[in-house]
Parts: structure tokens; C-alpha cells; sequence
């Protein structure tokens, strides 16, 4: 599964982070040209802008992937739960992809 791989390239640079899958494949309601949300935890993006987080992870991901990524440090992510109704809502139904 490509998330899987996703997940086992970003623990060789962070090995404690967590990767959400968020939108329509979470939910099962997912389209032929859906793209594939997800929400990556990791101190690797402390200190970095949004688009070198994204530019970062789209190296690791297998081609052919339409992704909608959203980026956190450990400490912004937990900021954002606490100010942010759309990522509450998207933790609610968000798939916490695992390596086992």
C-alpha cells in the first residue's frame, strides 16, 4: 500500500511521526479522481514553510498520487486541535495509518 511506504520513509526521518488519512478515503466515499488528504505529524517540518513540507513529502510519495497535505510540527498540531474545528472534525473520521 503506498501509504504504508509513505509512512516507512518518513520514520526513517522521524520515526515517531503520524500520518492521518482524512477526506473521502476515510470515509469510503472516495471517487475515481479523488485525491488523497492527509495529515502528516512530525518534528521534520519544525521550522520549515508550507510549501517545503509539501515539496518534502511529495518526494517520498509514489508517483501518480494526487495529495492534499496538511503538515504540522508536534506543537502546531497540538495548538491546532485546540483552536480549530475543521481539524477536530477531520480527526473524527481520520484512518491513523500504522506500520504493523
Amino acid at each position: 500500500m503506498p501509504l504504508r511506504r509513505l509512512l516507512e520513509a518518513l520514520k526513517r526521518l522521524d520515526s515517531e511521526v503520524d500520518l492521518y488519512l482524512c477526506g473521502s478515503y476515510a470515509k469510503g466515499d472516495w471517487l475515481k479522481d479523488s485525491d488523497v488528504d492527509l495529515i502528516i505529524v512530525s518534528k521534520i517540518f519544525t521550522g520549515l514553510e508550507i510549501g517545503p513540507r509539501f515539496a518534502l513529502v511529495k518526494r517520498l510519495m509514489e508517483p501518480g498520487f494526487s495529495l492534499d497535505v496538511t503538515a504540522y510540527s508536534p506543537s502546531e498540531f497540538e495548538r491546532a486541535k485546540s483552536r480549530s474545528t475543521i481539524l477536530e472534525d477531520m480527526l473524527s473520521y481520520a484512518l491513523k495509518i500504522t506500520s504493523e
